[in-house]
């Protein structure tokens, strides 16, 4: 089926309304505040898929997703769904550049004056451009941002109560339009969804910020 090329095409970025794709990351605040200018955190796929092409769709994602793992099938409602596992690079902004320009999306670290750390995701804006390109030549689609849902749940594995001041965002489902302040105690759980405007404006190709964080006093 053609849709079902399609949505992989996309990676994860949807073209039919009709159809349900999800990024979750989990990050761990250890991580948030390591030294290292490079780490990689766990990230899961789910999307619709259509079984009659499942290996060739299997064979895409391998592609795109290096190392890209663990595939299973879910049936959500009426619609079969691919799920798998692959690790996604998180960077201090300093390195970002080489990550940003091999991977569709990079999740960011910019460390800023006083011990803040701002956490934010770049898209590849060219390389979006091209697959866009692509989609609406031979499928007269266009790839939109709408029905991509974006999750990133925070750990907090550090002793240390951490603050974490959100905006742009949903923290456990509630809306965060503006700057609001969350703390977090040891092995404390936040779910953070992006908004509609935060998800538009990764169409920049710029680091679009939606969390700083802190260790609380």
């Amino acid at each position: 089926m053609k849709k079902a090329l399609l949505l992989t095409l996309g990676l994860f970025l949807l073209v039919a309304p009709a159809c349900d794709t999800s990024l979750n990351v989990t990050l761990y605040t250890a991580d948030v505040f390591d030294d290292s200018k490079a780490l990689k955190t766990r990230a899961t796929v789910t999307t619709e898929f259509s079984e009659d092409e499942e290996d060739q769709i299997i064979a895409l994602l391998k592609e795109n997703f290096t190392g890209a793992k663990n595939f299973r099938k879910r049936k959500v409602g009426y619609s079969e769904h691919l799920k798998f596992d692959y690790e996604m690079d998180i960077v201090d902004d300093q390195v970002k550049d080489k990550y940003v320009a091999k991977n569709l999306m990079t999740l960011v670290l910019t460390p800023d004056s006083g011990g803040t750390i701002q956490l934010g995701v770049q898209l590849n804006k060219a390389k979006f451009d091209a697959l866009n390109a692509q989609v609406s030549e031979d499928y007269y689609g266009d790839i939109t941002m709408e029905d991509l849902k974006f999750r990133v749940d925070i750990n907090n594995d550090m002793r240390d109560k951490i603050r974490i001041t959100a905006k742009s965002c949903y923290i456990n489902g509630e809306a965060i339009p503006f700057e609001k302040d969350f703390v977090l105690a040891k092995r404390d759980v936040v779910e953070v969804s992006f908004s509609e405007i935060l998800k538009q404006s990764l169409l920049t190709g710029e680091v679009a910020n939606f969390c700083v964080f802190a260790k609380a006093e």
